[in-house]
């Protein structure tokens, strides 16, 4: 921590806090809406008012909101809309455009802020450290389903480049490396380093992977901080309802993030996630998306590097059908063809 970011208390006097505005989506998550509402609902900061978007839920999700809306002394602004197919960044700009306040909080639906979540304690950073855009809180997983895998979100050596508190760090050794594990939830950021970036780019499906790669990219430029709280906790839940399970969706959103921000001199070396192609309608899919956001001539080296990693991740879940129609890919090299075809062998033997 540099000697100019020193954590500080701001006054309990609720006239002296300054506005804080929380930002929460919803779709389908009637099972959890309560749970994230009653988590933001006890947070120790009365300035703080809280705007939720829901995109046209089929489910109990809305009317659970408004339960909860008449029952709370918080004040909530509920707003409620057809389905938007899924633009969630759109979505989150229209609760920007809608909201006011000096600084913003994320939220999602199904997730949660941690007990004794220090909002005070993070508005009063960003307070007393002007060059600091917004305070990342830490992430902790935990699943709806005890037998569940829980991911990695902190991978190797990502602990020291969120503690340095450098964007260019971030960019140069996460963002333009590998798919983005920095996410919107429990982030308290200035509103009007918000609108230096005019918000969230609308003609992607992403949210927070866009957003973090131009806000980063924004910072590194104009000499601004961020700061990580690890103190801070909001908890990421799993559950088989993600919308990252939903792998076209995920694939192509991700590849849109790259195309567009990573510089092309990291595309051919870029670390994708083992998103989940299982047939070859798929992955015939999948290429095409590359091709058309990429150009022809990475389109191998893009495919075969998401392969080379997928192939490993089916492995070690003994997913013997997305292995044989891996060894099957003519779009795919020699090499990993082969090695999809050894990682079948060993499940005959069990």
């Amino acid at each position: 921590m540099s000697k100019t970011q020193t954590p500080v208390s701001l006054a309990k006097n609720d006239t002296a806090l300054p506005a804080v505005a929380v930002l929460m989506l919803s779709y389908n998550q009637q099972d959890f809406v309560e749970a994230c509402l009653e988590s933001l609902a006890a947070v120790n900061y009365p300035n703080m008012k809280i705007w939720v978007l829901d995109d046209g839920s089929n489910d109990d999700t809305a009317a659970r909101i408004r339960n909860f809306v008449a029952g709370s002394s918080r004040q909530i602004t509920f707003i409620e809309q057809e389905n938007s197919g899924g633009h969630v960044s759109g979505n989150l700009q229209k609760l920007l455009d809608t909201s006011h306040g000096d600084y913003i909080m994320f939220m999602s639906g199904d997730d949660l802020l941690g007990p004794a979540f220090p909002l005070q304690r993070m508005v009063g950073f960003l307070q007393h450290n002007q060059e600091t855009a917004f305070v990342l809180p830490r992430a902790i997983p935990f699943a709806t389903n005890p037998a569940a895998p829980l991911q990695n979100i902190y991978l190797r050596g990502m602990l020291s480049t969120l503690e340095s508190g450098e964007p260019q760090r971030m960019l140069d050794e996460h963002l333009h490396v590998q798919v983005s594990r920095i996410n919107l939830q429990g982030m308290v950021v200035r509103r009007d380093t918000t609108d230096q970036i005019d918000g969230f780019d609308t003609e992607l499906i992403a949210d927070d992977y866009a957003f973090s790669m131009r806000k980063f990219s924004e910072m590194a430029r104009t000499g601004m901080r961020f700061h990580f709280d690890p103190e801070a906790v909001w908890l990421y839940r799993i559950h088989d309802a993600n919308v990252h399970r939903v792998s076209r969706r995920q694939f192509a959103l991700v590849a849109e993030v790259v195309a567009k921000y990573v510089p092309p001199e990291h595309w051919a070396t870029f670390r994708w996630d083992t998103m989940s192609l299982n047939t070859l309608e798929d992955w015939h899919w999948a290429r095409q998306k590359v091709e058309d956001l990429f150009g022809p001539d990475q389109t191998s080296k893009i495919i075969n590097r998401f392969a080379n990693a997928s192939i490993k991740a089916a492995r070690r879940r003994g997913d013997t059908s997305i292995l044989y129609n891996f060894a099957k890919l003519k779009e795919l090299n020699l090499k990993h063809r082969v090695h999809a075809m050894l990682s079948i062998i060993p499940s005959f033997f069990a």
